[in-house]
């Protein structure tokens, strides 16, 4: 877990990093752009291994490729997104956007884990189970 928390911060540090660069053709611009890439795929990768791990066997098939389906589809939508409040805001909105939403994900991953601390027994929640 602690790798998806470092993958969040290095992806938070590339695009706010890449919001404050004027010349998309600078040296600067190509160094974040590569910190937001090993952060990224850090985060997916990691993402992706816990929640493997994670599955019952019977189902781990369906959770995982029910997992990258909505990742898909949060890809699509926050590419949308991007892409209107580029036009309305400007160039650097996008990167904010999506420095803000690793920064949510790290939250949730530390409030999650203080959870898991309070409470001595981790399980993980399936469906069917209240």
């Amino acid at each position: 877990i602690n790798a998806e928390y470092m993958g969040c911060l290095i992806a938070i540090a590339g695009y706010s990093g890449i919001c404050v660069v004027t010349d998309p053709t600078s040296g600067l611009s190509i160094l974040f752009a590569c910190i937001i890439g090993l952060g990224e795929i850090g985060v997916i990768v990691v993402s992706q291994t816990l929640v493997s791990q994670r599955a019952p066997n019977d189902i781990r098939g369906s959770v995982g490729g029910t997992f990258g389906f909505c990742g898909s589809l949060g890809v699509l939508t926050c590419t949308k997104l991007g892409g209107v409040l580029y036009d309305h805001v400007g160039p650097t909105a996008p990167f904010l956007l999506f420095a803000v939403l690793n920064g949510l994900v790290l939250v949730m991953g530390l409030c999650m884990l203080a959870r898991r601390r309070e409470s001595d027994i981790y399980e993980p929640i399936l469906p069917g189970d209240a």
